[in-house]
């Protein structure tokens, strides 16, 4: 998903969105463990969990941020302001489907036959 960037640290944020009841905190966790995994990435990559948007604005302004993900497809307007004003930062959310009447963009370095296959299983849904 994510390439080097000339050498230089890619700093991820996931947004965990404090809805603990929900799973929120353990998929923010395993995504966490996933990305700071140096076997599974040559780059440099830091993965920071944050609690909620407004902490990610917070380190957004402080630092270059290359990606965020969020769990939660509830704040669709606030995620289009937040890439109008970050347009270098690449926005990404994890929902449980795939919205309707939505065009869905994906990488071509993304295919794979788990990623096909979660894709036909989330069209038969």
């Amino acid at each position: 998903i994510f390439s080097q960037k000339g050498g230089v640290m890619i700093n991820i944020l996931i947004v965990e969105n404090g809805r603990r009841g929900q799973g929120a905190m353990e998929r923010a966790a395993a995504l966490a463990g996933i990305l700071n995994d140096k076997s599974l990435f040559n780059q440099g990559i830091r993965a920071e969990i944050v609690e909620n948007v407004t902490a990610a604005k917070s380190k957004m302004q402080k630092e270059k941020v290359h990606a965020v993900i969020f769990f939660t497809k509830a704040m669709e307007a606030t995620l289009k302001k937040l890439a109008k004003v970050y347009p270098a930062t690449k926005f990404f959310v994890f929902a449980d489907y795939i919205p309707d009447r939505k065009v869905i963009w994906v990488e071509r370095e993304w295919l794979s036959p788990e990623f096909m296959q979660a894709l036909v299983n989330t069209i038969e849904r």
